[in-house]
């Protein structure tokens, strides 16, 4: 069952290594629009998400080095020129095999993408003015081993429409995580019997104690997509002698810069989930259809044949019948090879960026 799972995950990698690449290259042409941006650092984000779940901690790492930087250029403090694309282009290579090595179940190195890594350490050691991380430690590992950690009670409990929004809470579970030492229960009051119980809906909800150093904002950057889709209270347990921080309470156009750009971000994330109605199947089972229809086409035309020796008095209602059903196989038939059909867009998304790169290094 875990093996189906992991094989689920490596599936959805490949298309949001591919979104991302596609997002890349038309930033890289000059389209530095927010669904553009938000297409990219949705794709990375979810390979975190998934990786953080099968304890992938290479691909974790990287990915939140990439996906930090990636959020700077949606908050507009830095700049998605041509050298940064092409950075974080290379990032999107190293995503990408490492999600290959781990299909392989191939050993990846610490060291692994590590010029690139340091690159984008880089680019947030220079917006944020903190001091780059190791390589080796993962994210909540080098946030405990930093001073004044404080410890935060959430009460997180979402809206029973809120998988419909495309939003998935334990991927929030999960970026909780990444802050710091988690402990969590689940609130499962609101759980109604099986009988009258829909899927889609969620009912649960999660009280979470977390021991971080991430300053309070930092916290609920991580419901930004959220913010009005749950019941969400977070408290500070214990402030560290001399480390209290001094807060100033936000301006109103302050606040309602951040609900625009909260609700811009959210309306991206459903446009998304709405233009993607499609479902995975294996492809023994098309080939079984393929073949099934097949034999009912050969069928169908036999049929067709003897249809034609019987009388004209006596054949009348039969031939139209026949007819019908052949207008109808036909339609059946092309219908099935258009789902055997493979997609060969991912082939030439790669195309100008290769003639780039070559171009660049004649």
């Amino acid at each position: 069952m875990h093996d189906r799972f992991k094989l689920t995950y490596f599936e959805e990698c490949e298309d949001r290594i591919i979104e991302a690449e596609e997002g890349l290259s038309r930033m890289q042409e000059g389209d530095t629009s927010s669904d553009t941006i938000n297409q990219v650092f949705r794709a990375i984000h979810s390979i975190k998400g998934g990786a953080g779940a099968f304890a992938f901690d290479q691909i974790v790492n990287f990915s939140h080095q990439f996906e930090t930087a990636l959020d700077f250029v949606r908050e507009e403090r830095l700049e998605p020129d041509r050298n940064l694309c092409d950075l974080f282009l290379r990032a999107n290579d190293i995503v990408a095999s490492m999600i290959e090595m781990e299909k392989a179940g191939e050993q990846i190195e610490q060291d692994y993408g590590s010029e690139i890594r340091i690159e984008l350490e880089k680019i947030v050691q220079n917006i944020t003015g903190a001091a780059p991380k190791e390589t080796s430690q993962t994210h909540a590992e080098s946030q405990n081993e930093n001073t004044g950690e404080q410890t935060w009670a959430i009460s997180f409990r979402p809206h029973e429409n809120i998988l419909k929004t495309g939003n998935e809470p334990l991927f929030i579970i999960q970026a909780l995580q990444d802050l710091g030492e988690l402990t969590l229960s689940a609130e499962v009051d609101n759980l109604p019997s099986l009988s009258t119980l829909t899927p889609e809906n969620c009912y649960i909800g999660w009280k979470i104690i977390l021991k971080t150093s991430a300053p309070e904002d930092e916290i609920r950057e991580v419901f930004d997509f959220v913010d009005d889709l749950c019941e969400l209270n977070i408290e500070a347990q214990n402030v560290p002698l001399g480390n209290e921080p001094e807060r100033r309470a936000p301006t109103e156009p302050e606040q309602v810069l951040k609900k625009i750009k909260r609700k811009e971000d959210r309306d991206a994330v459903e446009n998304a989930v709405i233009g993607k109605s499609s479902i995975r199947v294996d492809l023994e089972r098309i080939d079984q259809l393929v073949n099934l229809v097949g034999e009912m086409v050969i069928a169908q035309s036999m049929l067709q044949e003897q249809v034609r020796w019987l009388p004209a008095e006596a054949g009348g209602k039969v031939t139209e019948g026949v007819e019908n059903l052949t207008r109808h196989m036909r339609d059946l038939q092309e219908s099935v090879m258009a789902v055997r059909a493979q997609q060969i867009k991912s082939v030439f998304t790669r195309m100008p960026r290769i003639i780039r790169e070559v171009s660049n290094a004649c």
